[in-house]
């Protein structure tokens, strides 16, 4: 990014920012999300695959959980505006969380590949804004990809069976993975 003319500076997470963004206090979005899911939650579950227990707790959140959720919101909110974006103007993240759960923007894009056993799989990076600033998001991009080609890249494309084994699931494993494999791929 220093590249295309940013400034690079470290800024640490405000106090209190993990707990406020931790899975307990994420509720909130759980009942925003499946309320406007009704109908197709009644026509048919199936529909919602292994995420249908998250939608189910979404109708199923009580008033004073979806209550100290929005209020962990509004506190991650102010956080964010008062602390985290007073030294920058956009936060380079390794997950949407928390800001997809406050409501700021965020732009995911390609930087890289690493080396996943016999397969390079590609790499990116999310970058979080202000309200209102995909203008600036879209522009941290547009100025990345006009100096590198990492957009137009695409990784080789392994049979189904190399697909599995690459992620480390079983063949015939409906796409479920072991908590080891899980942990291996997040990192």
């Amino acid at each position: 990014m220093e590249s295309v003319g940013a400034e690079v500076v470290e800024v640490a997470p405000p106090e209190r920012w993990e707990e406020l963004s931790s899975g307990s206090l994420n509720g909130a979005r759980l009942a925003e999300r499946s309320e406007i899911f009704l109908d197709a939650l009644k026509r048919d579950v199936q529909l919602f695959g292994v995420a249908l227990s998250s939608w189910i707790n979404g109708l199923l959140l009580s008033g004073d959980e979806y209550l100290k959720a929005q209020r962990a919101k509004l506190l991650l909110l102010r956080l964010a505006l008062d602390e985290l974006f007073v030294e920058c103007d956009v936060v380079v993240q390794t997950s949407t969380v928390p800001f997809d759960m406050i409501g700021l923007p965020l732009l995911a894009l390609p930087v890289g590949v690493r080396d996943q056993g016999d397969y390079s799989l590609p790499q990116g990076i999310v970058l979080g804004g202000l309200p209102y600033g995909e203008e600036r998001l879209l522009s941290i991009a547009a100025a990345w990809q006009a100096t590198s080609d990492w957009h137009r890249r695409r990784p080789q494309d392994p049979s189904e069976l190399d697909r599995v084994r690459a992620l480390g699931l079983q063949p015939g494993s409906r796409g479920r993975m072991e908590p080891e494999a899980v942990a291996d791929h997040s990192e």
